[in-house]
């Protein structure tokens, strides 16, 4: 159901009643409003937000996830986004939300990610497996810059050879 709410100051609070727990609450349908607002919302809310609601509620939903690190059913569902989301934001934040504090599928969905169809998906990939410094990731990286065909990825590619500090990559 849509409800319409007239706000009068500031700072406004609103109760709206239910017979039952709504599967989705969404404010400003559309996002026409400049707004900051606190709505806390369980792990499973989240979770149907995150393959139900339109691109800006997907997003912001894989992000909020991220305030339940270790949760295996998240890391469940940020995995299923960022392979299977038709929108490259909301896998891109799959992906970065994953890249906080991902468990042991993290680095396999972030390392297949760095082969996503958009390039925006590959580079941000490309940065969280950069920021691990990592050097056995080095042929990695290089293999990623040969096969690229972004500019961008091919420069994330470079930094993350560099974070790696391997020297024989020089």
């Amino acid at each position: 159901r849509v409800e319409e709410v007239w706000l009068t100051s500031e700072h406004d609070t609103f109760v709206l009643p239910s017979k039952e727990e709504p599967l989705l609450v969404r404010f400003d349908e559309g996002n026409w409003l400049l707004k900051e607002w606190s709505y806390p919302k369980s792990p499973e809310e989240l979770h149907y937000q995150a393959r139900n609601d339109d691109v800006i509620g997907r997003e912001w939903a894989v992000r909020e996830l991220g305030r339940f690190p270790g949760v295996p059913e998240v890391e469940g569902v940020l995995t299923e986004l960022a392979e299977e989301d038709p929108f490259w934001a909301v896998r891109v934040a799959a992906i970065e939300t994953l890249g906080i504090d991902g468990g042991s599928q993290a680095s396999e969905t972030i390392t297949a990610a760095a082969r996503d169809e958009n390039s925006r998906v590959r580079r941000a990939a490309i940065r969280l497996l950069g920021e691990r410094a990592d050097p056995a990731l080095s042929a990695f990286f290089r293999d990623r810059f040969t096969k690229d065909d972004s500019y961008q990825v091919q420069a994330e590619a470079l930094r993350a050879i560099g974070q790696s500090r391997d020297r024989s990559q020089l």
